[in-house]
């Protein structure tokens, strides 16, 4: 499984495997794969919807930020400062964490949304990475040690990538919001 995400980090698009003992799905929509992160949260806890920083937030600003995914619609990680970890607090399974409230910490299952930034070029069978859509501007940092950021801001989106899809210990289900990566994925998991 680790072998096949790390291909996909460094953009290569492979079948996907079929690891006995670890549940891997790719949805047409987010809201099954919802559903089924719900279900396996009920049969086994530490289940959980999480996704690339595609979609607009705000941290500090009191308002509450969706993450939509095909037919779902489901607001973002709320800012909690409490003692207990995110993915620990039963409410949320009704929020999609990000690579800050997830970072370091693994899950049983972990539904993974793919946000616009990321697509498809069938031309090279490769995943791309659009910059332009990825919203965490915080991760841009402006570095004066880098005269050309735009590889070292894939890579970082690349980074939180690894870490989102190696979350899960016994299933990971994929959603892309990009229709030709995700047209991909569901060919290359047949």
């Amino acid at each position: 499984m680790n072998d096949w995400i790390d291909h996909v980090v460094r953009g290569k698009m492979l079948p996907l495997p079929h690891p006995q003992h670890f549940d891997f799905q790719v949805f047409s929509d987010g809201q099954p794969m919802y559903d089924l992160i719900q279900r396996r949260n009920a049969e086994t806890g530490l289940s959980r919807m999480i996704a690339t920083a595609d979609y607009p937030f705000t941290v500090l600003d009191g308002k509450t930020w969706y993450v939509q995914a095909g037919s779902l619609r489901l607001p973002w990680d709320k800012i909690n400062f409490t003692d207990r970890p995110w993915a620990q607090r039963p409410e949320t399974l009704h929020e999609v964490g990000s690579i800050y409230t997830i970072q370091g910490f693994d899950l049983n299952y972990a539904g993974v949304i793919l946000g616009p930034s990321l697509g498809y070029d069938p031309s090279k069978d490769r995943l791309t990475v659009d910059l332009a859509q990825y919203q965490d501007k915080e991760a841009f940092k402006k570095r004066p040690d880098l005269a050309d950021t735009t590889d070292a801001k894939a890579a970082i989106i690349m980074n939180a990538i690894n870490i989102l899809l190696k979350r899960a210990k016994h299933g990971l289900y994929l959603y892309a919001a990009d229709p030709a990566l995700r047209q991909r994925l569901l060919q290359l998991a047949k």
